[in-house]
C-alpha cells in the first residue's frame, strides 16, 4: 500500500510539473505574442488581453487596458452596429476568419485591424468563451489604397491618351482629305490650261502651209 501510494503521488507529481510547465509555455505564449491575443465571454465581457493587442490600442499593458474597460466593443472602439454582426456571424458560424475592421484607439487614431476569432466552451463545460487573435494590417491597406490610388490615376492617363490619340488620327485623317480634295483640284486645274495648249499646238501641226521653222518662233 506504501508503495502504491508513493507511485500515486509519485504519478500527480510528475502530472502537476507538466500541467505547470503546460501553463508557463502557454502563458509565455500568450503575453509574448507579436499578434494581439484576447479571450471574452459569451456577451463579450473580457478575461484576457495580451500585452500586444493592449499596445496595439494604445495602453501601456494588458492592466491598463483591462481597466480602461472591460468590454471588447468598447476597449476595440468598435460600433454598435459593427459589433452586433460580428456577434451575429460567431453565433451562426461559431468561427470567423481574417475579417477587416476599423477601430479607433482611445487617442483618436484610426487603425485597420484584421480579427480571427473562435467560439470554445467555457471550463468544465460552463458556458461558452470567445478567443481571438488580431493582427494590424493598418500599413497594408494604406499601401493596397496607394495602389488603387496609383492604378486609377494610371487608368486615367491611358484614357486621356486614348481620347488625345483618337482626335490625332482623326486630325490626319482630316488632313489627308484636304490634301486629296486639294491635289484634285489644282490637277484639273492644270489640265484645263493644258488641253488648250495641246489643242492649239495640234491645230498648228495640222496647218500645211506653216513651216517648221515657223511653229519655233
Amino acid at each position: 500500500l506504501t508503495q502504491q501510494f508513493n507511485a500515486m503521488s509519485e504519478q500527480l507529481r510528475a502530472s502537476g510539473e507538466g500541467l505547470r510547465r503546460s501553463e508557463e509555455r502557454y502563458r509565455s505564449l500568450f503575453e509574448n505574442a507579436t499578434e494581439g491575443i484576447f479571450q471574452a465571454d459569451a456577451r463579450g465581457r473580457l478575461l484576457g488581453v495580451n500585452r500586444a493587442l493592449a499596445q496595439m490600442l494604445g495602453f501601456a499593458s494588458p492592466a491598463q487596458a483591462l481597466a480602461h474597460s472591460s468590454r471588447l466593443r468598447r476597449l476595440m472602439g468598435l460600433e454598435v452596429p459593427e459589433f452586433k454582426r460580428i456577434a451575429a456571424a460567431l453565433s451562426r458560424h461559431r468561427l470567423l476568419q481574417q475579417l477587416p475592421l476599423l477601430v479607433v484607439t482611445r487617442e483618436g487614431r484610426q487603425l485597420w485591424l484584421e480579427l480571427s476569432a473562435h467560439v470554445v466552451p467555457g471550463p468544465d463545460g460552463q458556458g461558452l468563451r470567445v478567443e481571438g487573435m488580431v493582427s494590424n494590417i493598418t500599413q497594408r491597406r494604406l499601401a493596397e489604397q496607394e495602389l488603387n490610388q496609383h492604378r486609377d490615376h494610371l487608368e486615367e492617363l491611358v484614357a486621356e491618351r486614348t481620347l488625345e490619340l483618337s482626335q490625332a488620327k482623326k486630325r490626319a485623317e482630316s488632313a489627308n482629305q484636304s490634301k486629296s480634295r486639294f491635289l484634285a483640284t489644282m490637277s484639273h486645274e492644270f489640265r484645263t490650261p493644258l488641253n488648250a495648249i495641246l489643242g492649239f499646238a495640234q491645230l498648228l501641226q495640222m496647218d500645211a502651209s506653216l513651216t517648221k521653222a515657223q511653229p519655233a518662233k
